[in-house]
């Protein structure tokens, strides 16, 4: 999606992304800033602007390595050499244009004059008097000095919100006639009156350290192989009347009670290849259900699951996973033709966790096993069926001296078998039914795994979404448990976006933070979209779209407008504010919810809700960076009958549109 720029500063030109380099004629062309396509751009006199341009095939593959030819149409407003670098000279406006073959692509540029150098609202500058609860959004670019009115005395929180999909900002905040914000939400707005929840059987700092490294290698690996196993599908004939995404052509034997099977575990993430370099371990067949096979390794710790344990778990993926995961993103593939995932409780799992830590890795699941071992795109070391990874019990700490108890191993099964469907359902749907020539973004990818999770647990507890939940209604419920099976964790990592929301990024890469993020993200958009969550689950797991573009077409919106406004949710809700409902997370009351948990000592964790809210002070400039889809929240005072001046710029200019910038009225 063509994004809008206003300000600028000497930038590096674009990398170009890898691709074929042949003959192929350029179909199109676009010019760019850094990662971000631009249609409009506002310089100053004497900016400079380093542009570069991505040529495409017509099927999207890159064109590297192509000289591209640009062009100012009023070369006495601004200059652009033979490399891209544009220079404003005077105020005014003029086209660059960017040629090569047939294809072109023309970016508007405004070249304007320096703004003044003091911050202060002048004559004729209209000033903002806003209600309280009321909210006052303006882009970036118009953002340069908001004048806000301080009517009987009032307080505002100000909200810097960088909408796009990953180029960093940096910005100042610095304000004149101006006083310090005293009343609430500072953020936090009140504590649950009851006795509190408890906390997680493990608390959540750096417990994900291992697993999120370990799953990026593996989502990695999954997008630079997408495109093989999907031309080996397409390569594949599929039998009449048989499955579509039959690979092999030929049915799976049917499993058998106490049968030994040979399984491949190495994903290549600690070295190797996982096609050519097998680890074969040796599971045996502890309990079938009608979706599952559940299957142990010979050689795991003493002391772990029973066959009554693996039976269990098969029938909760049978009577909960499986359902509510369909429910919402669709069937599985069934490569092997026997209507069951292999549920491989493996110490191969935990094997992947470095000795004497604090943190696991739950389980995965590996798009290796999809593909064949047979044909032009073969994987020989594929275990040619749906199937995950599982961490197993170790209670005396056998496999690098990581003690695993069997409760704790088996509370925590559940979601990860959620977490993990929604992987392969998206996985395999992409690839088998809907002819995707490209993976998930990971941001959306796992934010989707933990909308999994958090389906699990409305099911299981009987509670529905847009219910405000509270620590109250939860425990009023009976759901406690519940919660602390399958959505706690949800919340665990918003809290780590919550403490550095301008740190993480909701579109960013694999870290807690941004898991939370997107998790968060995607229920407030749910909630927002339809009264159903589930055509917008589907829509976004059965598309051949990606990321933003996937968010774009599911929403029938701009989803960067939707995030700027959870955005102001994560401050305006449930905060007494009578805001309007777009400003709303109708799902979770977070301020009550978050303050009221516990630990095993019955002692608070949160004294407040946990977003990081700054003091904004005149004379003093706020400094800070936002990545692509993050936020800062800063507060102040104006005193009665006066005006204070506000002014935002990225790096002593005027910020881009992209930039945007909302204002809330406290009080």
């Amino acid at each position: 999606m063509k994004r809008i720029l206003a300000l600028t500063v000497l930038l590096l030109p674009l990398a170009c992304s890898d691709g074929p380099t042949g003959p192929e004629p350029v179909a199109h062309l676009n010019i760019h800033l850094g990662d971000a396509e631009l249609g409009e751009a506002t310089i100053q006199v004497g900016q400079a602007l380093q542009l570069s341009a991505a040529a495409l095939a017509e099927d999207g593959d890159s064109l590297d390595n192509r000289p591209v030819a640009w062009n100012s149409t009023d070369p006495e407003i601004a200059q652009v050499d033979a490399e891209g670098l544009v220079i404003g000279l005077q105020v005014g406006s003029t086209s660059i244009i960017a040629t090569l073959e047939r294809a072109s692509d023309t970016l508007m540029l405004s070249v304007i004059s320096p703004p003044p150098s003091d911050v202060a609202c002048r004559d004729g500058d209209p000033v903002l008097d806003l209600a309280v609860g009321e909210v006052y959004a303006v882009p970036g670019n118009n953002a340069l000095t908001l004048c806000v009115a301080g009517g009987d005395g009032s307080e505002y929180t100000y909200i810097p919100f960088n909408a796009s999909q990953g180029t960093p900002l940096s910005i100042e905040v610095e304000a004149t006639g101006i006083r310090a914000a005293v009343g609430p939400p500072n953020p936090y707005y009140g504590p649950y009156p009851g006795r509190g929840m408890r906390e997680s059987a493990i608390g959540y700092d750096g417990r994900l350290s291992a697993s999120q490294t370990f799953h990026a290698k593996l989502r990695a690996y999954e997008d630079q192989t997408f495109s093989r196993l999907a031309n080996s599908v397409r390569a594949t004939p599929h039998k009449t009347g048989g499955p579509r995404y039959n690979l092999s052509g030929v049915a799976a034997k049917a499993p058998t009670l106490g049968e030994l099977i040979r399984l491949n575990v190495n994903t290549g993430a600690d070295g190797g290849d996982g096609c050519t370099d097998p680890d074969y371990r040796y599971g045996r067949v502890e309990a079938i259900s009608e979706h599952a096979v559940v299957v142990a390794d010979t050689a795991n710790p003493e002391g772990g699951f029973e066959r009554s344990d693996y039976e269990r778990f098969a029938r909760a993926f049978d009577e909960l996973v499986y359902p509510v995961n369909t429910r919402a993103f669709g069937t599985p593939s069934d490569i092997d033709e026997n209507g069951r995932a292999v549920i491989f409780y493996t110490r191969a799992v935990n094997e992947l966790t470095e000795p004497n830590s604090s943190s696991y890795i739950g389980g995965f699941y590996f798009g290796r096993d999809l593909r064949s071992t047979t044909g032009d795109y073969a994987c020989e070391g594929s275990n040619e069926a749906e199937m995950f990874y599982m961490l197993v019990a170790d209670p005396d700490g056998e496999v690098n001296g990581n003690e695993r108890s069997k409760s704790f191993v088996a509370d925590k099964t559940i979601a990860v078998l959620a977490h993990e469907f929604q992987h392969l359902i998206n996985f395999s749907r992409r690839v088998f039914e809907n002819g995707a020539e490209v993976n998930e973004d990971s941001w959306l990818n796992e934010g989707l795994s933990h909308i999994a999770e958090e389906l699990v647990f409305y099911e299981a507890s009987g509670t529905e979404p847009r219910s405000n939940l509270t620590a109250g209604k939860l425990e009023a419920a009976n759901a406690s448990d519940a919660f602390f099976d399958y959505q706690f964790d949800n919340l665990n990592r918003l809290i780590r976006y919550l403490q550095g929301p301008s740190r993480a990024s909701l579109m960013g890469e694999d870290v807690l933070p941004t898991r939370g993020a997107a998790w968060s993200f995607l229920r407030y958009a749910a909630d927002r979209h339809t009264g159903d969550d589930g055509p917008l689950w589907f829509a976004l797991a059965n598309s051949t779209t990606h990321g933003v573009a996937n968010l774009q077409n599911a929403l029938a919106d701009d989803p960067l407008d939707w995030m700027e406004d959870w955005a102001v949710s994560l401050y305006a809700d449930d905060a007494g504010l009578n805001v309007d409902s777009r400003y709303t997370q109708p799902s979770w009351n977070l301020r009550e919810l978050i303050p009221a948990f516990r630990n095993a000592r019955d002692e608070q964790i949160y004294d407040e809700y946990p977003l990081d809210v700054r003091h904004l002070l005149a004379g003093n400039v706020a400094e800070f960076s936002l990545m692509g889809g993050a936020a800062d929240f800063l507060r102040f005072g104006v005193a009665a009958g006066d005006t204070g001046a506000v002014r935002l710029t990225q790096d002593g200019y005027p910020a881009p549109p992209y930039m945007r910038v909302i204002v809330v009225r406290t009080r």
